[in-house]
C-alpha cells in the first residue's frame, strides 16, 4: 500500500462511527470502489497490474492480461494474494494487436508521464492509463485518468484529472474531456500517436485553464489605491503618533 492510500485509511477508520463499527467487509466494499476509481496499480513479480472496473471480472478478481493471469486482490491491503492463468477463451480474438498495442501504450507513459504511471490494455482493445502524483511535503496530490476504447477502426475515449492543493485552504480541481471518436489504423503505434495527441490537447486546454484560475484569484485580492502604490503602513504610523504628540500640546 502506498503511503498516499495508508493515510486515507488510517484517517477513514479514525473518523468512522464506534457503535456499531463498520465491518472489514464494508471497509472491503469501500476499498474496492476507491480502488476501481483511483486505477491503482499493484506490483505482481517484475509487473504492475492496473485495477479498473474494466479489468475487473467478479468481487476482487481482475485480469492482469499483459502476464494473461486472473489475480485476486486484498482491497484494504492492496496486495495480490493469488493468481491463476486466464482461460483461453478470454484473450480476445485480437491477442496480437492487443500485445502490440500494450508494449506502445507502456512506452508511452514512460516517455510522457511522471515515475509510476501504470497502464493496461484490455482484450477488447480498452486501453487504461493511470499517473497520480502524491506529494503531502509540498501539500498537493494530482491524478490524471485516460481511458480510451479501439473499435471498427475508430478509438474514441475519456480523460479525467483531479489536482487537490491544501496548504492555507482547501482548493481542488477536477475535469472531464470526451474525446470524440476518429478513424485510425489497426496498428499499434498509430493509435497510441492518435493517443498521445489527444492526451497532449486536453493538457493544452488544462495549462490555459490554470493560467485563467490564477488571474480570477489575483483580482479578487485588494486591489492597489488610486496612486498604484503600496501604502507605508511604518510612515503612516509615526505621522500619527507625531500629530497625536502635537494635539497634546496645544
Amino acid at each position: 500500500m502506498c503511503i498516499r492510500d495508508r493515510d486515507l485509511e488510517r484517517d477513514i477508520r479514525a473518523i468512522a462511527t464506534e457503535d456499531p463499527a463498520p465491518s472489514e467487509e464494508a471497509y472491503a466494499q469501500g476499498f474496492q470502489a476507491y480502488n476501481n476509481k483511483e486505477m491503482i496499480s499493484l506490483k505482481h513479480g517484475e509487473n504492475q497490474v492496473l485495477l479498473s472496473v474494466y479489468g475487473m471480472v467478479q468481487e476482487n478478481v481482475y485480469m492482469d492480461p499483459r502476464n494473461a493471469q486472473m489475480v485476486t486482490v486484498d482491497p484494504i491491503g492492496q496486495e495480490i494474494t493469488a493468481a491463476e492463468p486466464m482461460d483461453e477463451s478470454m484473450l480476445g480474438a485480437q491477442a496480437d494487436l492487443r500485445a502490440g498495442l500494450d508494449q506502445a501504450v507502456q512506452q508511452y507513459c514512460t516517455d510522457s508521464f511522471a515515475e509510476g504511471a501504470a497502464s493496461a490494455v484490455y482484450p477488447d482493445l480498452t486501453v487504461c492509463i493511470s499517473s497520480s502524483i502524491y506529494a503531502p511535503n509540498k501539500a498537493w496530490s494530482g491524478r490524471w485518468q485516460s481511458v480510451y476504447k479501439f473499435e471498427n477502426g475508430h478509438l474514441s475515449g475519456t480523460v479525467d484529472v483531479s489536482i487537490h492543493y491544501y496548504e492555507f485552504g482547501n482548493t481542488m480541481k477536477t475535469t472531464s474531456f470526451n474525446v470524440p471518436a476518429r478513424e485510425v489504423p489497426a496498428d499499434p503505434q498509430e493509435i497510441v500517436d492518435a493517443i498521445r495527441n489527444s492526451d497532449l490537447e486536453y493538457h493544452k486546454m488544462c495549462t490555459q485553464d490554470a493560467v485563467e484560475l490564477k488571474q480570477q484569484f489575483t483580482s479578487l485580492r485588494r486591489q492597489l489605491p488610486i496612486t498604484k502604490a503600496k501604502l507605508d503602513w511604518a510612515k503612516l504610523q509615526n505621522e500619527c503618533k507625531v500629530k497625536g504628540e502635537l494635539a497634546g500640546l496645544l
